[in-house]
Parts: structure tokens; sequence; C-alpha cells
């Protein structure tokens, strides 16, 4: 999936995308062209990340 897709599905924007690959919560693979692509685990994980989000689970820095 690219990140325009990932965006629209989970209704998140780019920075907060990209966030979470910058924190080390969602990895991104590229496509043939070099543009960003997710993986259907990224997709799971990121699903996971949103579900935590959304039931009130912060991230805490350590």
């Amino acid at each position: 999936m690219t990140i325009d897709e990932v965006c629209r599905s989970f209704h998140i924007d780019r920075e907060t995308l990209q966030t979470y690959e910058r924190t080390g919560l969602l990895e991104c693979g590229t496509d043939e062209k070099g543009r960003p692509h997710y993986s259907e685990s990224a997709l799971r994980r990121l699903g996971m990340i949103h579900s935590l989000l959304n039931a009130g689970i912060e991230a805490v820095t350590l």
C-alpha cells in the first residue's frame, strides 16, 4: 500500500505516519521505484497502534 492509501485507510495524516516511522514504531519498505510501500505486516502493526491509541493507551518516553 502506498503512503496515500495508508493515510486514507487509517484516517491519519502523513506527518503522523512518518512520526511512527521515525520513532521506530513502524517500518516502511520501498517499491521498485523507491517510493514508500507498506507491507501487510506493517499494516497489521499500524492497526494495532491505531487501536491502542483509540483505547486511550498513550506512548511513554523512556
